[in-house]
């Protein structure tokens, strides 16, 4: 199947099988310029171009999962928890108890649900003081307009005489007269 050039010997002892049977198919079955099996079993310079790519990938890695898998490298320690003895070998692991598990779960659920009411309280008083801004606003806009609109329709009134219709049925229906201000008498 994967019968790379012994050439490559070296290079392949750097990888595991499934990675070199990966780069075998890829040689032969790579949609542009495939070699055939009698090409990739010879020496070219693109298989190894592919071959230290693969290699340094892999090492890469190795090298992220060791870093992240565990700083300290130990033989074997035993630690006991509060229910158990856990043998720890090559890295570390620390099992905790169903206890110990439920009251840290617990302390986060609390915070988080703390930090949420906060948060949405102070998303409300901002909502809050939004509109209260809006409301007021309104009240000003509207209190001017109806202000505006008085003014207006009594000078048409007073401009067209019908106030002093007005004036006059009020004074017929009450039965009394209104001083008219601008009239001596």
């Amino acid at each position: 199947m994967s019968n790379f050039h012994e050439h490559y010997s070296e290079l392949l002892k750097k990888l595991p099988p499934s990675i070199k049977k990966n780069i075998w198919n890829r040689l032969i079955s790579r949609v542009r310029n495939p070699l055939s099996e009698e090409q990739a079993s010879c020496i070219n310079p693109d298989i190894e171009i592919l071959l230290i790519s693969e290699i340094d990938k892999y090492t890469k890695k190795k090298n992220r999962q060791r870093i992240t898998s565990s700083p300290i490298q130990s033989s074997e320690i035993p630690i006991q928890t509060s229910s158990e003895v856990v043998i720890l070998k090559d890295n570390i692991q620390i099992t905790n108890s169903e206890e110990e598990i439920n009251a840290r779960v617990k302390e986060a659920t609390d915070t988080m649900h703390q930090k949420f009411i906060e948060t949405t309280q102070e998303t409300l008083n901002s909502i809050k003081q939004q509109k209260d801004a809006e409301c007021k606003q309104i009240r000003l806009d509207m209190a001017l307009k109806s202000r505006n609109l008085f003014e207006h329709t009594l000078k048409k009134y007073i401009r067209d005489g019908t106030i002093y219709n007005l004036i006059y049925l009020l004074e017929e229906e009450d039965g009394r007269t209104y001083p008219d201000i601008f009239r001596k008498n």
